[in-house]
């Protein structure tokens, strides 16, 4: 998967990928990315998958469309500041990750959310502390599957300002890679008048 990432989105470039529909980059990062891990029970919760995965975790970010992810904090502030200490590999979370936390949240004017539950979230709201805790473990990739996808004009288009100017909450801006669909890509021409952002055809396929 990596290697896969690493040749057809190469740095310095971020990319805009034409997808046949939304969920496409998200079928393939399910296919390539976690069923591996699932078939197997017993060999890859303790033979060399379960050792590759935290490494694969690291270096790709993935954003879905529809969250289905599971936070294990009890406040949104702390679901972000405890990734950037796993990034560190540190088990609790330092006042300057809590810092970083918050500076995301302010900036995408999500203060008022800082000590809600997690759970307790709208489904775009989610989407977006999902992708806090993705960036700020400074993947080597960020894949968003389908950035409209659960979230207002207002917030794709925060989304994609922070996405330009990619300097907060992380050391190494990831290389990100985003779906678009021909018919609905409005919302992303701020991104393809930037020198860095580059458009593809389609997404590259895995040989098998």
């Amino acid at each position: 998967m990596i290697e896969l990432l690493r040749e057809n989105f190469p740095r310095p470039n971020h990319y805009l990928v034409k997808q046949k529909d939304t969920e496409e980059i998200n079928r393939f990062m399910g296919k390539y990315l976690l069923q591996p891990f699932q078939k197997g029970r017993k060999h890859n919760l303790w033979g060399r998958a379960a050792k590759d995965l935290p490494g694969i975790g690291r270096k790709i970010g993935w954003v879905t469309n529809t969250m289905v992810a599971t936070f294990l904090n009890e406040t949104v502030e702390l679901e972000i500041a405890d990734a950037c200490a796993a990034k560190n590999n540190l088990i609790q979370p330092t006042s300057e990750h809590l810092f970083i936390a918050r500076t995301l949240l302010q900036r995408f004017e999500m203060n008022h959310l800082a000590q809600q539950n997690p759970f307790h979230l709208s489904e775009g709201e989610a989407k977006l502390l999902w992708l806090f805790t993705q960036w700020v473990k400074s993947p080597e990739f960020l894949i968003i599957g389908y950035l409209p996808s659960n979230l207002s004009k207002q917030r794709i288009t925060q989304v994609v300002e922070f996405l330009l100017n990619k300097k907060e909450g992380t050391e190494v801006s990831p290389t990100c890679v985003l779906g678009f669909q021909k018919d609905t890509s409005q919302w992303c021409a701020p991104l393809l008048k930037n020198r860095e952002w580059v458009k593809q055809v389609a997404w590259p396929q895995k040989n098998s």
